[in-house]
């Protein structure tokens, strides 16, 4: 580590994931035969459980060192540890990391004489601390509710010049545009993209992977309201500036030109802009299945290029993954199950579809994420269960919010 600190005694291979740079100490143990060879196996001393009251206090021992002034680094921290749980919709952990940070506020507030906290750099903490509740409340799919605390981080931030100089600010923009898209409101949308951009750009340039994001971003939102090829347009120049800064745009950007294609009904191209963005991950397949479980337009691909055994397979496993992380009647499960019934439908499984069908209907009904998904809902309820394609697949894309996706689901394939 780069401090005097508590020495951790952890397991081979172990990363660097806590904080304050304790020093790790792994220990194998092997042995040798009359020869002087190395015997076929080796033990790891500290892969054992009994360590774990050790690494506690050792934890413990580094907070303590560690002054009053210097630990609201752990707001950070425990922000960043949270935004990345609810990233990959691990609902416990990122609530865990949400208490952490405002235990380690409330630590930093108290802290006077010589370690007091300066008061800019406490209202730089209060508005990271917002912004990780607002993560939170994304997740459990209260988008209002993290609307509010994200207005409350910009207007926080805006007040400290350690953040209002910074890309912090530009990013808040674009969380609320992704929030206010959620809910339905398509122009607040657009003006708070907009307004991101403008910001990334005088922070960044007209180029940059911040730039790129927000373009992304914006692109995303016009697809939503119909405007796909202005969507294409923008969403092609985001993967250009990121391959001008020497990256690969293998992340989100690409998924998002797949997603305005797919809105103008380029299945195949959308398609094979999808599995390229999988080859480029292959490496890192849990990153890309976080991506593509939350893009609501990869089932639709996939059932419109003759894969729906494919995208039931990827939904069986992504209901079950929400189920565990957000429960059984969550919306974001529901919307999954509900999805699930219309590709068991396209392969002609009728009777598991019907199931999937009459586990998501009633949840969808009663919870609309505070958007206009409830009156989407309630116009079509009547056709819930009937047994008709074309109206199952309506009241299913129905379910994402996109009255686009409910349009080109009704064509034949």
């Amino acid at each position: 580590g780069s401090h005097v600190m508590p020495l951790m005694p952890v397991p081979l291979n172990t990363p660097v994931t806590g904080i304050y740079c304790l020093p790790l100490v792994s220990c194998t143990g092997f042995s040798l035969d009359s020869r002087g060879h190395f015997s076929s196996s080796h033990i790891d001393f500290f892969d054992n459980t009994a360590w774990d009251v050790v690494r506690n206090k050792a934890q413990e021992k580094a907070i303590e060192i560690i002054p009053r002034s210097q630990r609201g680094q752990l707001i950070a921290t425990y922000s960043v540890i949270g935004r990345y749980a609810a990233q990959s919709g691990d609902l416990p952990a990122a609530e865990r990391a949400l208490k952490q940070a405002e235990n380690a506020y409330i630590e930093a507030q108290k802290s006077g004489g010589r370690n007091q906290v300066p008061p800019d750099k406490l209202t730089a903490w209060q508005a990271k601390l917002l912004c990780g509740r607002a993560t939170v409340d994304a997740l459990r799919g209260q988008n209002a509710a993290a609307e509010d605390f994200t207005r409350k981080c910009l207007a926080t931030a805006q007040k400290t010049p350690r953040l209002n100089g910074s890309p912090f600010i530009g990013i808040q923009y674009l969380d609320l545009s992704r929030l206010t898209m959620a809910q339905g409101r398509l122009g607040d949308a657009e003006n708070e993209a907009r307004a991101g951009l403008v910001w990334m750009q005088r922070m960044r340039g007209a180029g940059g992977p911040l730039t790129a994001q927000a373009l992304s971003i914006l692109s995303l939102v016009l697809s939503e309201q119909g405007r796909a090829v202005e969507a294409e347009q923008l969403a092609r120049k985001a993967i250009e500036l990121v391959q001008n800064g020497g990256g690969k745009a293998q992340g989100p950007v690409r998924v998002n030109l797949a997603n305005t294609l797919a809105a103008q009904g380029k299945w195949g191209e959308a398609e094979k802009e999808i599995q390229g963005f999988i080859r480029n991950l292959s490496a890192d397949p849990a990153a890309a299945n976080r991506t593509l479980n939350r893009n609501p337009w990869l089932p639709i691909v996939l059932i419109k290029t003759g894969k729906a055994a494919e995208a039931a397979k990827s939904l069986t496993e992504l209901v079950a993954t929400r189920t565990a992380a957000l429960g059984e009647r969550h919306f974001s499960t529901a919307e999954a199950r509900g999805q699930l019934g219309m590709a068991l439908l396209e392969t002609g499984k009728r009777e598991e579809a019907r199931k999937a069908f009459a586990g998501a209907v009633p949840i969808l009904l009663q919870r609309s994420r505070e958007s206009d998904r409830a009156s989407r809902w309630a116009s079509v309820s009547g056709l819930a269960l009937q047994g008709e394609e074309v109206q199952q697949r309506r009241l299913l894309i129905r379910a994402t919010g996109s009255p686009r996706m409910c349009d080109h689901a009704a064509r034949p394939s």
